[in-house]
């Protein structure tokens, strides 16, 4: 397996986590983000959507689907988006913020070997 698809592959572990997470215990999870808890049902619905995105990005590391491997997208959605989490990291007390862009940070270097 190539560094980038160790790298789709370890980002669709990371989803598969968070999306079992959203699914199981989402108020644990918004807690940590320092969101209000809820009882929607949306919060779940939205960990359902990571879940499936992480067994394509599990799917497509195992087999190196070379389309997403190269495009140049991944990187800077990734970068960009942990950008309001380092903003609010910034201006709060829970460091939670600051895994989360360390996390995505980690990521970009992964692509970029």
């Amino acid at each position: 397996m190539s560094q980038s698809a160790k790298s789709v592959y370890y980002f669709g572990i990371y989803l598969l986590v968070n999306g079992l997470t959203l699914l199981a215990a989402p108020n644990m999870l918004l807690s940590m983000s320092g969101l209000p808890s809820t009882n929607e049902v949306w919060i779940r619905l939205a960990g359902m959507l990571v879940l499936f995105i992480g067994v394509y990005y599990i799917t497509a590391g195992k087999n190196e689907l070379t389309p997403l491997l190269k495009s140049p997208s991944s990187p800077v959605l990734l970068s960009l988006f942990s950008l309001p989490f380092l903003w609010q990291w910034a201006w709060s007390e829970r460091p939670y913020f600051l895994l989360v862009c360390l996390t995505c940070w980690a990521q970009f270097g992964l692509i970029l070997l």
